[in-house]
């Protein structure tokens, strides 16, 4: 919440700053207590493409323009026209944190999507979820939302082509926070610290911590595959009793399977105990083997019995990039 009465405040939007993720600027004056004047730029971005402008278009696109500091000094000295130092800090009110994580084919990554749609992966009851498109999952609250889609079909609802097709392959995780959002990040990273440039820096950890507690990080497997994986890891008696709670789950409908994990994760099935389940999922992830199984008409559509959870492919970009 703002303290002070507003006294001015200016909106700039410009296709010219599109393509370095700035997507809008709002110019705000606050009075303070007695005559004190505060100023603040509030900048709407995109957090991805401009940390992928610091590595790439940037430098191309302006002289003397060649990291992230330099970015937002172009934008308040030469945009903005600021040059009082004490007007130079940009503090985030809202931030879209993304990932793109590639597959091997577009079967792969709406297979993803509808993985999401068809159980509730984390256990969430509290949140809403909105139905945009069927290669995407979009879930909601008030202090943030969560995007998992297809990028290629986002591109190509735009009637981007070019660009669809060169994003084919890609899934894009984004963990969008709202100011409330933002207080609690800084807060579990023991800062204070408001900056964009604070929030380029933990990108990648923001969307690894989403995607692990959306997803787990347990491969997909057929019914059939991930009972062989059970069978020759565990006891016999323990590999029964696993076995009976992923067939448990994995015999209701498809539409059925989102409310019957969250009524095991809330207490209110008979069948399986929370702690049971969670044991059970825990394990099975030591194992690479997630508790949710690819339904059969999935398999169907992807010509095989096994998907790489997200986690792992996000571990793997991790590896490489290091």
């Amino acid at each position: 919440m703002r303290n002070g009465r507003i006294l001015d405040r200016y909106s700039y939007r410009s296709d010219e700053w599109s393509h370095i993720g700035i997507n809008k600027i709002t110019d705000e004056k606050v009075i303070l207590n007695g005559d004190t004047i505060k100023r603040t730029l509030i900048l709407q971005t995109n957090l991805n493409k401009a940390i992928m402008s610091n590595k790439l278009a940037l430098c191309k696109a302006y002289e003397n323009v060649n990291s992230i500091k330099d970015y937002l000094d172009y934008i308040k000295n030469d945009i903005l026209h600021l040059h009082n130092p004490n007007e130079r800090i940009v503090q985030a009110r809202r931030v879209d944190f993304a990932e793109d994580i590639e597959y091997s084919s577009g079967e792969e990554v709406n297979a993803v999507i509808k993985m999401l749609k068809c159980y509730n992966l984390s256990g969430r009851c509290n949140w809403k979820t909105k139905q945009y498109f069927d290669t995407s999952q979009y879930d909601v609250n008030q202090s943030y939302q969560i995007n998992f889609y297809n990028k290629s079909q986002e591109r190509n609802d735009r009637g981007e082509l070019e660009e669809a097709e060169l994003t084919e392959k890609i899934f894009r995780a984004e963990v969008q926070c709202n100011f409330p959002k933002l207080k609690t990040l800084r807060k579990s990273y023991g800062e204070n610290n408001n900056t964009f440039l604070f929030y380029c820096s933990h990108q990648f950890e923001v969307v690894e911590k989403c995607i692990n507690t959306n997803f787990s990080t347990g491969n997909f497997y057929s019914l059939e595959k991930a009972k062989e994986k059970i069978n020759a890891n565990f006891s016999k008696l323990k590999s029964n009793h696993m076995i009976k709670c992923i067939e448990y789950i994995n015999q209701k409908r498809i539409e059925d399977r989102r409310k019957v994990v969250e009524n095991i994760l809330h207490s209110k099935n008979s069948n399986i105990k929370p702690s049971t389940f969670k044991g059970y999922k825990r394990d099975l992830e030591k194992i690479g083997v997630s508790v949710f199984t690819l339904p059969i008409r999935l398999c169907k559509e992807l010509g095989k019995d096994e998907l790489i959870n997200p986690y792992q492919k996000l571990q793997s970009k991790k590896d490489n990039n290091c």
